[in-house]
């Protein structure tokens, strides 16, 4: 189903969680995500690559909020 999705480079970085780096190749995204099925996350990694960008927001999609709270 992924390779049937569109990917557009995006606006800004995807921090992908199997690098916890910045991407912004659609081609490089789709073969992350599809690497994540899988992977492990590197949440804090991700956070302190996040923070490079000094994001003013966070905003955590789906139920809940535990990564909120780990923020």
């Amino acid at each position: 189903e992924l390779v049937k999705t569109a990917i557009q480079k995006p606006k800004f970085p995807v921090i992908a969680n199997v690098t916890a780096q910045p991407h912004t190749d659609p081609t490089s995204i789709r073969e992350l995500l599809v690497q994540q099925v899988a992977g492990r996350v590197r949440w804090t990694d991700c956070v302190a690559t996040a923070q490079q960008y000094k994001p003013e927001i966070a905003v955590e999609f789906g139920t809940g909020n535990v990564l909120q709270g780990l923020l």
